[in-house]
């Protein structure tokens, strides 16, 4: 064999072995890549499990024309509002009522998940009603004033008593921190503690329909309708008082003319059980206390039977802190 083709041999030789290695490499990365992406589903897993863990399940039956094939839906909250409103009682039920309703969603998941959506001026919020305790199997319900007292379909009105216990807000983006997984919102109506279950940006280019829309009569006269109250009024010693306060203590609002507006928002809409209003009618006088932004305000009703064309007066009369006052007996006792 002479020099030449040994050198081809020699060469022929490195270059399989080469092609050998080579391939094996492929294989050696193939092989990491498959396990990285394992570790990496694992870890997602993992992460999911802990955040399913941290936060309740939230179950809703799935209802398919297969009755028999029947199977729960589970949602797992992606964070949950922190409002003004401490129950269902004290909030307005749509959030135009009071636009100056603040609130905060304090997300459990990813912050990043909300980048850019302060961009939006607007989004709608999905939650869970989680404080409802009326029974869900009525199909037919009494909505708020509605005038006629005739019930309609559960579906044909807002109640929170639904076969599936999930609602649908409106609010306004005040302001998104993705960092501090918080987005700081206003026309809040939603109580402390509401479970969201989604959000979505509003696009009105979408959302807002491009041909008319109709409602049903009776939700026209109970919107255009004014507010409960003509007349609200706060007392001087309130004003005083709220001096004293430091702002912060409010929850999130930076001055007391913020405070104030939001207060007469609210109670310019009537809160009170059915039963309180009639007595409070028949007597043409009374109070109550109603609780928001972290304080329990005392209110009185005025009213002149022998004037019925004079509206009631509602008049705030006290702030004190919660639990330092309660209703017994259609009376005001302080504690």
């Amino acid at each position: 064999m002479n020099e030449k083709s040994v050198a081809c041999a020699c060469g022929l030789g490195l270059a399989v072995t080469a092609c050998s290695l080579f391939v094996l490499s492929c294989k050696k990365v193939k092989d990491l890549e498959s396990k990285c992406e394992k570790l990496q589903r694992q870890l997602v897993t993992i992460n999911e499990e802990r955040f399913r863990l941290k936060s309740p399940g939230i179950f809703i039956t799935q209802r398919e024309e297969d009755v028999n094939s029947t199977k729960p839906i589970v949602y797992h909250p992606i964070g949950v509002v922190r409002s003004i409103y401490p129950a269902r009682n004290f909030t307005p039920n749509q959030p135009s009522r009071a636009p100056s309703g603040r609130g905060r969603i304090d997300l459990v998941i990813d912050g990043k998940s909300v980048e850019d959506l302060e961009k939006f001026s607007h989004a709608w919020v999905l939650f869970h009603f989680h404080d409802n305790t009326r029974a869900a199997s009525k199909t037919k319900v009494l909505p708020p004033r509605k005038l006629d007292k005739k019930k309609v379909g559960v579906f044909s009105c807002r109640t929170p008593t639904r076969p599936n216990p999930v609602g649908l807000s409106l609010v306004r983006v005040e302001d998104v921190d993705c960092k501090a997984r918080q987005i700081q919102i206003s026309g809040v109506d939603l109580i402390d503690g509401t479970p969201v279950l989604d959000l979505k940006p509003y696009i009105p280019q979408h959302d807002a329909p491009k041909d008319p829309v109709t409602v049903a009569d009776w939700v026209k006269v109970s919107s255009d309708s004014s507010a409960d109250f003509d007349t609200v009024e706060i007392a001087e010693k309130v004003y005083k008082k709220l001096l004293q306060i430091k702002i912060k203590k409010f929850g999130p609002y930076e001055n007391l003319d913020q405070v104030t507006k939001t207060l007469l928002e609210i109670i310019r809409w009537d809160s009170r059980k059915r039963h309180l209003k009639q007595e409070h009618q028949d007597k043409g006088m009374g109070e109550w206390v109603f609780r928001v932004m972290n304080f329990d305000w005392v209110l009185q009703y005025i009213y002149d039977p022998t004037r019925p064309l004079d509206p009631p007066i509602v008049r705030c009369v006290d702030v004190v802190p919660l639990g330092k006052v309660c209703l017994d007996q259609g009376k005001v006792v302080y504690l």
